[in-house]
C-alpha cells in the first residue's frame, strides 16, 4: 500500500509547473506542456494563455 501511494505522490505535479490556459470567458484549465496548449487552442481559437511559469 505504500509504495502505491509515493508512486501517487510522484505524479502529482508542482502548481508553479503548470501553465493556465483560458479557453472562454468562464473557463480556466491548466496544461502541463504546450502541446497541451496547441491541442486546446485547435479545438478553442480563442484560447489564450493568462499565466505560463516556463517563461522567464
Amino acid at each position: 500500500m505504500r509504495k502505491q501511494k509515493a508512486k501517487a505522490e510522484d505524479k502529482k505535479m508542482d502548481q508553479s509547473e503548470l501553465i493556465k490556459v483560458q479557453i472562454d470567458d468562464k473557463t480556466v484549465v491548466m496544461v502541463r506542456n504546450m502541446s497541451a496548449y496547441e491541442q486546446w487552442h485547435e479545438r478553442y481559437p480563442n484560447a489564450k494563455i493568462i499565466q505560463d511559469k516556463h517563461k522567464k
